[in-house]
């Protein structure tokens, strides 16, 4: 029986199959075997490869209807005119954007080939000194990527925000069990006393101010190493479909929180977390010219980002078969509380709260 998905898919299909010539410029001349294949999908992404005549491309269809609700009122030609402003020749990596599907709210891009930061930091885990300078020039050239997407103009206008910081902080409330009016999300992840630690510094920082001055700029949204291919050109960032405007601390809190959770999951060297984020953070201060960031704004989102990738795991684990889904719990739970003790750790070293918790 048809889904929706399927017939989702169809519908993409028959679109790039009426368009060939265009998605295939060297074939105009000589149209006459034309094939749409899907290669695979996931829920909101459909590979196809098209062949005309003697030409071939890989597209990606990328269908962020799914979340129809994350985009704050962005169409798929916005994104589109986002991903066209970042792809021009000489700027940064990112994919070719081929166009928008009218009335299917699908972005088509072109496909990359290569193998994603995480599942590359994962299969080379030894910190041999080669490791190092390539993790060392790797995370110089993801934090000048992200330096110059936050350098572009607005689409919207936007001036300075300020948020409430218990609007802030609820995100991760919700998931870490720390507010007893809400039934917590995954608060398994923590122990009791990291728990009790967390909420002792979030209200240390209640204390030092009502709000926090955020200044929003263009962000990826899902800055994180699987989003980020490691190619012969140097590195392609992908799905700019959660692109808006947001402070800019939120891309770097959650590149470096989804690091420090991949290194302690999969018990990479610490050596290697240590030098691939040294290195992000020069590049991005470097393309920025020593703007300073606001630590305390950064310390806050690094918390939501832990609280959003322990949601997301809480939806992962259901999924799996139950003895693998206990295993991997366990492994997850020894990483989110080594992760969440270093930022505690970090914030008293900042001096963001009292050096002991209260």
């Amino acid at each position: 029986m048809a889904t929706a998905r399927d017939d989702r898919c169809r519908e993409i299909a028959d679109h790039l199959l009426r368009q060939a010539t265009v998605y295939c410029p060297s074939a105009a001349g000589n149209p006459k075997v034309r094939c749409v294949k899907s290669i695979r999908r996931t829920s909101w992404v459909h590979f196809f490869e098209l062949t005309c005549g003697p030409a071939r491309r890989s597209i990606v269809a990328k269908c962020s209807h799914v979340y129809p609700n994350n985009h704050e009122g962005w169409t798929e030609l916005d994104h589109f005119q986002r991903l066209n402003a970042v792809a021009l020749p000489g700027r940064f990596g990112c994919p070719n954007p081929l166009g928008v599907i009218p009335g299917l709210e699908v972005l088509l891009t072109e496909r990359i080939d290569g193998i994603d930061l995480w599942t590359w930091l994962v299969r080379g885990r030894g910190g041999s000194a080669r490791r190092l300078a390539e993790a060392r020039q790797t995370g110089e050239r993801c934090g000048q990527w992200l330096r110059a997407l936050h350098g572009l103009a607005p689409m919207r206008e936007n001036n300075v925000d300020q948020q409430a910081f218990d609007l802030l902080v609820s995100p991760i409330k919700a998931a870490f069990g720390l507010d007893s009016a809400n039934d917590s999300t995954v608060d398994w992840l923590l122990t009791a006393r990291l728990r009790h630690d967390l909420s002792a510094a979030l209200d240390a920082f209640r204390r030092q101010t009502d709000v926090i001055r955020l200044d929003c700029r263009p962000q990826h949204g899902d800055f994180a190493g699987r989003n980020i291919m490691v190619t012969e050109r140097g590195i392609i960032v992908l799905d700019m479909t959660h692109n808006r405007e947001a402070p800019t601390v939120a891309d770097i809190a959650y590149f470096g929180v989804a690091l420090r959770l991949l290194i302690a999951q999969y018990q990479c060297p610490a050596i290697l977390e240590t030098t691939l984020l040294d290195a992000f953070r020069t590049g991005y201060q470097h393309a920025s010219g020593q703007v300073p960031l606001d630590v305390l704004a950064l310390k806050v989102y690094e918390f939501i980002s832990l609280a959003r990738y322990a949601m997301r795991h809480q939806q992962r684990l259901t999924e799996l078969p139950r003895p693998l889904a206990l295993v991997t719990g366990w492994q997850l739970r020894r990483a989110y509380n080594r992760v969440a003790n270093g930022l505690l750790a970090a914030m008293r070293t900042d001096r963001c709260i009292p050096s002991a918790p209260v």
